[in-house]
C-alpha cells in the first residue's frame, strides 16, 4: 500500500460490560490487510465515523444490529463528528470537547463519565495468543493488556488499538516455530532471522487508520517501544503524539 493511506472501515461496534463499567469493542476492515482489528474504546463520545455512515436501504433496527446510532441521538452524533472533521481540518481544537449527547440508554446504570482530556492515552497493542490467552510466561503481552485497559479505564477515555499481527507479524505457526528456536538458545530476533522473516515485521498503517476514524488527532502513547512512535508519525501522518507513557514491568 506504499503511496497511500490506509483506509479503515468500523464494521461493528458492542458494548463489552467490564469490572467497574463498560467499554465498546469495534471490529475493523482495512485495505491493508485481511485481517479483522479491532479497537477497546473507553469513553462514550468516541465514535467511528464509517460506522455512523446511511448504508442503502438500512432500517434502525440495522443501524442498532451493528451499533450505530439511531433516532436523535444519531443527528447528534453525525454533527460531533462533522465538528470534529472540520477541527481537525483547521488545526484547532474544538472549544467544546465534550459530547452534546448523553450515553446509550442501555448505558444508564453506570457511574457518571469523568471529565474527557484533549489528549487521551492510547495503547496500539499487537496479538499475542500465548501470552494472552495461555498465559505464557515469556513474555509479557497479557500483563501489558490488562494494565492499559485498567490505566484507560481508570481516565474514562480511551482506545487500545489491537492489531492481529502475532508474532512480531510472522503469524502463530511460524512463532511457535520461534519458540523451538529460542529454546535451542536464540533469542527473539535471532529465531526471526534464521525463520526467514524480519527481527519485525509489524506494521502501522492500519492503527493510524482506526485512530483517525475513531476522531484521534492528539494523543498520549502508552508504550515502551519509543521506535512505534517513530513508524504511527511516520508515512505524512499528522497524528500528534504529545508524549509517551511508560509501561511498567509487574
Amino acid at each position: 500500500m506504499a503511496g497511500k493511506d490506509t483506509q479503515a472501515e468500523c464494521q461493528v461496534r458492542a458494548r463489552i460490560p467490564y469490572p467497574g463499567g463498560h467499554f465498546y469493542l469495534h471490529l475493523y476492515h482495512t485495505d491493508e490487510d485481511e485481517k479483522e482489528h479491532l479497537a477497546i474504546v473507553f469513553g462514550d463520545d468516541i465514535r467511528s465515523k464509517t460506522l455512523e455512515l446511511a448504508k442503502p436501504g438500512e432500517s434502525d433496527m440495522d443501524r442498532k444490529i451493528r451499533g450505530a446510532s439511531t433516532g436523535a441521538l444519531r443527528s447528534l452524533v453525525q454533527k460531533d463528528i462533522a465538528r470534529r472533521q472540520l477541527s481537525n481540518r483547521s488545526g484547532q481544537e474544538p472549544a467544546q470537547r465534550r459530547m452534546g449527547f448523553e450515553p446509550d440508554p442501555v448505558d444508564s446504570f453506570v457511574a457518571p463519565r469523568v471529565s474527557l482530556v484533549e489528549a487521551p492515552l492510547i495503547r496500539i497493542h499487537s496479538e499475542c495468543f500465548t501470552g494472552e490467552t495461555v498465559s505464557s510466561v515469556r513474555c509479557d503481552c497479557g500483563y501489558q493488556l490488562a494494565e492499559a485497559m485498567r490505566l484507560i479505564q481508570r481516565e474514562g477515555r480511551g482506545v487500545i488499538v489491537y492489531l492481529r499481527q502475532e508474532g512480531r507479524g510472522i503469524g502463530l505457526l511460524e512463532k511457535l516455530k520461534a519458540y523451538n528456536l529460542q529454546d535451542m538458545g536464540h533469542d527473539t530476533v535471532d529465531a526471526n532471522l534464521l525463520l526467514n522473516h524480519p527481527a519485525d515485521a509489524r506494521t502501522y498503517g492500519s492503527a493510524r487508520a482506526i485512530l483517525a476514524d475513531l476522531g484521534v488527532d492528539k494523543l498520549r502513547l502508552l508504550t515502551n517501544n519509543t521506535d512505534k512512535i517513530r513508524q504511527l508519525q511516520g508515512h505524512g501522518s499528522s497524528l500528534d503524539i504529545v508524549c509517551h507513557v511508560p509501561m511498567y514491568p509487574r
